[in-house]
């Protein structure tokens, strides 16, 4: 395995927003960062390409934001939102794919990812971004156990039961 990229995209703001990239190939990751350089995001990027390197990158590099390609050779977008849901519940997840496979687009959805980006479409990366940021920002108000208990509400538990 390759070491992770990490790349500084000047921008207009002061802030960087972290990236965390899960794309198993080194062409997509720099079509993406080149688009995310013309948009004049601010960003720190880095890309994963395994299982391992990503549970460990939610932990060390703290991402703003994951993006992730549907399907890599081991790993695919599901198991890594599920990942992400478990560890950093309030960190938006945008899916950057090569193509839409049958009904994945709204099963992704349903699951809780935050957006599908095409990647003949990376125009609208940038925007994705800063609404999935915007749309999750107040989640990062909350305690660990108010997070925990809309998770549970989501699931249909009932407030007896949480409580």
């Amino acid at each position: 395995m390759e070491k992770p990229i990490v790349r500084i995209v000047p921008g207009p703001t002061n802030k960087a927003v972290r990236i965390l990239l899960l794309e198993d190939s080194r062409v997509d990751a720099d079509l993406i960062a080149r688009e995310l350089a013309r948009s004049e995001m601010q960003v720190v990027l880095e890309r994963v390409d395994s299982e391992a390197s990503f549970i460990a990158a939610l932990d060390s590099f703290a991402p703003d934001v994951v993006l992730s390609d549907h399907a890599l050779a081991q790993f695919d977008s599901q198991a890594a939102l599920e990942t992400l849901r478990a560890v950093c519940p309030a960190t938006p997840f945008i899916i950057v794919t090569g193509a839409q496979v049958g009904g994945m687009t709204s099963a992704s959805i349903r699951a809780g990812a935050d957006d599908v980006v095409l990647k003949m479409h990376l125009g609208s990366l940038a925007a994705s971004i800063s609404h999935a940021l915007a749309m999750r920002r107040p989640l990062r108000a909350l305690s660990a156990r108010q997070i925990e208990v809309l998770k549970l509400v989501a699931e249909g538990f009932r407030t007896r039961d949480i409580a």
